[in-house]
């Protein structure tokens, strides 16, 4: 059993666990109708009624470029200079006919971009976007006319989606406003695996070497920083160089929030049941607070968690100083095995639930199937048809399919009636770890519209 395939299935295992205690063809050719699938997405466009359009590509008769803002991820980042190069666009470009360029800031300069553009009203022709982090929400945008209802355009041209909606109440309810209006080509979690994508995560190999299980609760927890702390787990005779416990601080979620869910209380806003609670008023939080204060005093969270952003940590974490961390299972503990083996072939990072703490239970976080992230048509798009059917084509089964996997033959092959990653994605000849390679041909494995599958 090699060290590769134990990390992958370290890593699926882990993601099996996690879900266990937090949830307790080919293209179509010119000219010919898209195909679907009742699993994927939706079913062959002769099955739906009459009233929509169906689906034939290409999608025009002549070249059409549209125009789109939206973030460049920092995995498709690492191997292309814009999503334009990206397989899934080329591919799309040609069986659709249309061209979509692309304005790409950066994670860093997104919400200033965003915030630039509507201030200026240069808008292009679609924006893909979290809406719902948005002052005031989507409604919003679609009050004022910045983008636009989407309701007749996809009666009238988005079969698939429409068919997809239909058989996914739960989804239709997510994907839009109260009054049933909708604003957006949503991205999807399909599948309940990916509804869990962060975590917390701990060098294994230090655990061993320390004689230290698992840490299941906050109790275990605080012996194991401790013992990160003052027992030299990287055997390099400085125990003062290793930081116990760090992450991503600045930019996403921190993992000192997190362990908030050991006292059965989230650090902000949050429904229990179908009551609204506020964490800090909540009669655990004091406790909790106090807890976290006596941690950071000893030294076990990292100090600079205030300022701490995605590359200063990937710095500390690849230079082995770093512990254990909350992040994200495939952008974070993939592509950190695939660096780290590299330098020291005893490394090990295993993911493990939440600790279990004075609430008594494991307390996990899932994400919704939709998070109001999706397309929106804006307000200057003179090709609102040809825009709504290009994202319909997503909903078919070789839209999926292509969005997800790739093309066939070349990132992956069909094997017993299952799609298999080919060595392109696996391992990839210029050592691009696996979901960099990924990202090189499709967005599924960041963000993007359409479903997002296990793969």
């Amino acid at each position: 059993m090699t060290r590769k395939f134990c990390r992958r299935l370290s890593i699926l295992l882990c993601l099996v666990l996690m879900v266990v205690i937090f949830g307790s063809c080919s293209a179509a050719k010119p000219g010919q109708t898209a195909g679907t699938d009742s699993k994927s997405a939706s079913q062959d466009s002769k099955t739906v009624s009459s009233g929509p359009e169906p689906l034939t590509l290409p999608i025009v008769s002549q070249p059409l470029k549209l125009s789109c803002f939206w973030v460049f991820d920092a995995k498709s980042a690492m191997t292309l200079k814009s999503y334009s190069e990206m397989g899934f666009f080329k591919e799309m470009s040609k069986r659709t006919g249309i061209t979509i360029d692309f304005r790409q800031p950066s994670p860093a300069q997104e919400k200033e971009q965003f915030n630039l553009m509507l201030a200026s009203r240069d808008f292009p022709d679609m924006i893909y976007y979290n809406w719902n982090g948005l002052p005031g929400g989507p409604g919003k945008f679609v009050q004022e006319g910045s983008i636009i209802k989407l309701n007749d355009g996809i009666n009238k041209y988005m079969p698939n989606f429409k068919k997809t909606m239909s058989d996914n109440p739960e989804y239709m309810r997510q994907a839009t406003l109260d009054d049933g209006s909708y604003y957006m080509i949503p991205k999807i979690k399909a599948d309940k695996y990916i509804l869990v994508t962060s975590g917390f995560q701990v060098r294994k190999d230090w655990l061993d070497k320390l004689g230290l299980p698992l840490p299941k609760t906050i109790d275990d927890w605080y012996k194991t920083l401790k013992a990160f702390k003052e027992k030299d787990p990287d055997g390099n005779g400085n125990p003062n160089d290793v930081i116990p416990f760090s992450g991503d601080f600045k930019t996403t979620t921190s993992g000192i929030t997190i362990f908030s869910f050991a006292w059965g209380i989230q650090y902000g806003m949050y429904m229990d049941g179908k009551k609204v609670k506020f964490g800090p008023a909540e009669a655990p939080f004091k406790d909790y607070v106090a807890t976290m204060a006596k941690w950071y005093k000893e030294g076990l969270f990292d100090k600079d968690y205030l300022t701490t952003d995605r590359k200063g940590f990937d710095g500390k974490f690849t230079s082995g100083r770093v512990g254990s961390y909350y992040g994200m299972v495939n952008g974070m503990m993939g592509i950190y095995y695939d660096t780290m083996l590299k330098k020291d072939p005893k490394f090990n990072l295993v993911g493990i639930p939440f600790p279990v703490g004075p609430a008594g239970k494991p307390y996990g976080k899932m994400q919704s199937e939709l998070t109001g992230t999706g397309v929106a048509i804006t307000n200057v798009n003179k090709n609102v048809k040809e825009s709504l059917k290009y994202w319909d084509y997503i909903f078919t089964k070789e839209g999926d399919m292509l969005n997800n996997f790739g093309i066939e033959g070349e990132t992956y092959k069909m094997v017993d009636g299952k799609p298999q990653f080919t060595d392109l994605i696996l391992k990839n000849p210029n050592g691009i770890p696996i979901t960099n390679a990924l990202s090189t041909y499709t967005y599924s494995s960041s963000d993007g519209p359409g479903f997002m599958r296990e793969g």
